[in-house]
């Protein structure tokens, strides 16, 4: 049966890759349309296939959502401050909430978990609302692995073709497009409700430091000197970056990435994903890898 679906956040990063894959071919007749697109301000004129919702607190977020069976929340940082969306989802009569996250499996990062606490409360409170919560865990964007600060996740810097990474960067990452992102949610959410685990892990692509850092010199020609490090001295960055002691321009949210993605396994889901449940020998799409944006940037 088809489902009814709102995108809260339509102008976020991840709003248009999510809207575009709901609409493909392999996965519209899933959903009904119009596809609902909910921002602060309309996003764009409704059509046959999306229509736009202005709204920002309890009031006209259940306005905007009556009716829908799944609500997306790609909000940023305003998915933290307050639980008006799960209030304004339950009350609509909404049965799935898939929370902002799509990022690191931060319940392995270690000493660094606190940081990710509000995610973790949003997803108790939805469901202590009864709603089926659906978490993605993505690791990385491949898109925005070369760009300033974003390559830190990777651990290099490549503005100034360095790296460093713990011993000898075989620490494997997991790394997913934004397209492919928006494919997965949309695959996801096709498949009946009793098959939909808590928790779905995507893998499009596994790269460690080191093969990132071969990658890149093999791309571009250049040289990246590596400086071998230890996952003590990463976590401490971010701690001391968390702290304000750390102050070089660099957010410390990255900092905080790249130290619990040390701590644990939080971004690696090479071996343990839900690749073929929801893509099943690539039926629906091709897995994206980071070689080809790299090879397609330089």
């Amino acid at each position: 049966m088809s489902k009814s679906v709102a995108i809260v956040g339509i102008s976020g990063y991840l709003g248009k890759p999510v809207l575009e894959a709901l609409l493909e071919p392999a996965f519209r007749d899933n959903f009904k349309l119009p596809i609902r697109a909910v921002s602060r301000k309309a996003a764009g004129t409704s059509s046959e296939d999306v229509e736009y919702y202005e709204a920002s607190d309890i009031a006209s977020y259940e306005k905007a959502l009556k009716g829908v069976d799944v609500v997306i929340d790609l909000r940023g940082t305003a998915a933290l401050e307050s639980n008006d969306l799960a209030i304004a989802a339950k009350n609509a009569g909404a049965k799935v909430y898939i929370p902002s996250e799509f990022g690191l499996d931060y319940s392995q990062a270690g000493p660094l978990k606190p940081v990710f606490q509000k995610k973790a409360d949003i997803v108790n409170f939805a469901e202590a609302q009864g709603l089926k919560v659906i978490q993605f865990k993505v690791g990385y964007f491949i898109d925005s692995t070369l760009q300033p600060n974003w390559d830190l996740l990777a651990f290099a810097d490549l503005s100034h073709d360095t790296a460093d990474y713990v011993g000898d960067g075989s620490q494997n990452l997991s790394f997913n497009s934004t397209k492919n992102i928006g494919q997965s949610v949309a695959a996801t959410i096709s498949l009946p409700y009793e098959m939909i685990p808590d928790v779905v892990k995507i893998a499009g692509d596994n790269v460690t430091p080191a093969k990132f850092v071969e990658l890149y010199e093999k791309h571009t020609g250049k040289k990246v000197t590596v400086n071998s490090t230890t996952k003590e001295q990463i976590i401490q960055q971010a701690q001391d970056a968390l702290s304000g002691k750390l102050d070089n321009g660099v957010p410390a949210f990255f900092y905080a990435l790249r130290g619990a993605s040390v701590a644990g396994d939080g971004a690696n889901f090479k071996n343990n994903n839900d690749n073929e449940l929801i893509n099943p020998g690539e039926k629906y799409f091709k897995w994206e890898k980071i070689e080809d944006y790299i090879r397609k940037t330089y």
